[in-house]
C-alpha cells in the first residue's frame, strides 16, 4: 500500500507540474491542454479492480450502513407516532 501512495503522490505532482508548464506555455488552444491533462489523469488514476474478498467487505459495509439508516429511520418514525398519540390524547382531554 505505502507504493501506491508514493506513485499516486508522483502522478499527482507530475499532473500538477504538467499542468503549471502548460499554462506558462499559453497553450494556442485550452481545450487541448485540458483534455490532455484529464486524459493523463484518467491513466495515472487507474486502480486494480477489487478481489472478491474486497468486494464482499464493501458490500457488507454498505449492507451495514443501510441497515443503520434504516434503523435511525424506524427509530424517528416510531417517535413521531408517539408524539402524535400524544397529541391526540391532550386534544381529547
Amino acid at each position: 500500500m505505502g507504493r501506491d501512495n508514493s506513485l499516486r503522490t508522483k502522478s499527482s505532482t507530475s499532473l500538477r507540474t504538467l499542468q503549471i508548464h502548460l499554462r506558462s506555455r499559453k497553450c494556442s488552444t485550452s481545450t487541448t491542454a485540458s483534455s490532455l491533462i484529464m486524459r493523463i489523469a484518467e491513466i495515472t488514476n487507474t486502480s486494480k479492480p477489487a478481489t472478491p474478498q474486497q468486494q464482499r467487505m464493501t458490500t457488507l459495509q454498505q449492507q451495514a450502513k443501510r441497515s443503520q439508516q434504516a434503523v435511525k429511520q424506524e427509530r424517528l418514525r416510531q417517535q413521531q407516532q408517539k408524539l402524535n398519540q400524544q397529541r391526540a390524547a391532550l386534544n381529547k382531554s
